[in-house]
């Protein structure tokens, strides 16, 4: 199997904050391990999440309602 990391962001919590406009708690409140429709696909390493900006984008554009 093979992975295409080229187009891969990977970003933290501050970052999410950021373009969310929003709280750490807030931010932490909206990550998921597993996929679900009002949260952002995420992941651990440690004890820091990180997600795809992708992962991002796509909680945002399910969630606009624009």
């Amino acid at each position: 199997m093979t992975f295409n990391t080229e187009n891969l962001e990977i970003i933290d919590i501050n970052t999410i904050c950021d373009v969310l406009n929003c709280s750490k708690n807030t931010a932490y409140s909206l990550l998921s391990e597993t996929p679900e429709k009002e949260k952002i696909t995420a992941w651990k390493i440690g004890s820091r999440w990180k997600c795809s900006r992708a992962a991002l984008d796509e909680y945002i554009r399910r969630n606009s309602h624009i």
